[in-house]
């Protein structure tokens, strides 16, 4: 209950996160979102931690946004682009 009671009030923080503009501040966003947005959970985690999946979720959606921002706003920077690809990757984004 308490779990569910944190995770209320940090999702809507990370929802309203900007997008980082640079790409230091994007890659360091990133570097946080990944061990959460790519959490995996079992079927019976699925009843039992559903303030964590509701934070892997926000996390991976403004993950989703600033990979997105980072291919259009560094499309010439070949190097940013490929650690995006691999953040992608790791993510489950194609």
């Amino acid at each position: 209950m308490v779990l569910n009671s944190i995770a209320d009030k940090q999702t809507p923080i990370i929802e309203g996160f900007l997008v980082p503009n640079t790409k230091e501040d994007l890659l360091e966003f990133l570097s946080l979102a990944l061990p959460i947005g790519s959490k995996q959970f079992s079927w019976s985690e699925k009843f039992t931690h559903a303030a964590d999946i509701k934070l892997s979720k926000t996390y991976k959606a403004k993950a989703q946004q600033c990979i997105m921002k980072a291919r259009i706003a560094f499309v010439n920077d070949i190097e940013l682009l490929n650690q995006i690809k691999n953040y992608s990757i790791q993510l489950g984004f194609n």
